[in-house]
């Protein structure tokens, strides 16, 4: 047996990445609850989805507004191993950061193999920046700006 991480063989490694097999098969019924959460947090007061950053099909943001002009800002990248996901499954996570005066954008970028990798690094940069310089239309601090993803998104370069 070869150990690859911290005494962890390879099928021990795997099983750590793979959250449908740690979550015993609830995968599916947990993505339904994110699905349904976020369909509803989109229709509260203020948010704004499709906002386009740039001119490509998905290259759109949703926007939950918070703390206004002081508050912060969490730039939300989600994951999907590149090739899959959309924005609008993740809404979710924007209801505990707004009640706590944080504004979230929620990002979408072109997926692989439409796409290459660099691309869409380009298309997350492109994204913050238009965040950026739009933050007095949008209402945030931008000295408080926190880029964060979850799995492929998280590792994606700001």
């Amino acid at each position: 047996m070869t150990i690859l991480y911290k005494d962890m063989a390879a099928e021990t490694l795997e099983a750590e990445y793979n959250v449908r097999q740690r979550r015993g098969g609830g995968f599916d019924e947990l993505a339904k609850s994110w699905i349904a959460r976020s369909a509803q947090l989109r229709k509260a007061p203020g948010v704004r989805v499709d906002i386009a950053y740039g001119s490509g099909v998905r290259e759109k943001l949703d926007w939950f507004p918070g703390g206004g002009r002081k508050g912060p800002l969490l730039v939300y990248i989600h994951g999907g191993y590149w090739q899959r996901g959309d924005k609008s499954m993740y809404s979710f996570i924007a209801d505990g950061l707004m009640k706590h005066g944080a504004s979230i954008a929620v990002l979408n970028y072109d997926l692989t193999p439409s796409v290459s990798m660099t691309e869409i690094s380009f298309q997350i940069r492109k994204a913050i920046a238009w965040i950026w310089h739009h933050a007095h239309e949008l209402d945030f601090s931008r000295e408080h700006l926190f880029v964060s993803g979850h799995s492929a998104g998280g590792i994606l370069p700001p």
